[in-house]
């Protein structure tokens, strides 16, 4: 019956049997046919034997304790705290949920489900709104152009060519506190 390795320096005097046990134990894979050199069955438990230490260390060891590198099926019946402790039933809690889905990337939603982005080409004014714009600033004369234009509607080239600048961000603002609408073309 062949051994599992928990230590590094242990590797070296190994026999060949022992490498490819101690790899398909550490990296759970009991279909893994085994290393044809010693070589690389040598530097790949080494690999092996690190990873469990460190996913035990992450785990959660004592302090002052080295990790020893233990099969997956070991690490999840391995609480490391004091049974009875606040963090021996957090560990058990934590290891007991389901892993957290990630939400699907914007790429890969149906286009459906996408929100269509608005381009503002002519807005009318509502003449209510649930901000107060300051008297003095622009978006403030913005507003009141739009409600001075005629049926209070306006295109943003005719609002750029009168204040000479970009309005698109005062108009989505006045647009977002109802104070105006987006005319659908």
């Amino acid at each position: 019956m062949p051994n599992i390795i928990r230590d590094r320096d242990a590797v070296k005097g190994a026999t060949l049997e022992d490498l490819n046990a101690t790899y398909r134990a550490l990296k759970n894979d009991p279909g893994f046919k085994g290393f044809g050199s010693r070589a690389a069955a040598e530097v790949q438990v080494g690999m092996a034997i690190m990873s469990a230490q460190d996913a035990v260390g992450r785990a959660g060891v004592p302090k002052g304790v080295q990790p020893v590198a233990l099969t997956p099926s070991e690490i999840k019946n391995n609480n490391p705290y004091k049974e009875g402790t606040m963090s021996h039933s957090l560990h058990d809690a934590v290891t007991a949920q389901q892993p957290i889905e990630p939400r699907p990337k914007v790429s890969e939603q149906p286009k459906g489900e996408r929100r269509k982005r608005v381009i503002i080409h002519k807005v009318v004014a509502t003449n209510a709104g649930e901000s107060r714009p300051q008297a003095e600033s622009i978006r403030n004369q913005v507003l009141v152009y739009v409600q001075n234009a005629p049926n209070q509607t306006c295109t943003v080239a005719e609002l750029e060519e009168h204040f000479q600048q970009n309005v698109r961000g005062y108009l989505q603002k006045l647009v977002e506190k109802n104070h105006l609408v987006v005319v659908e073309e």
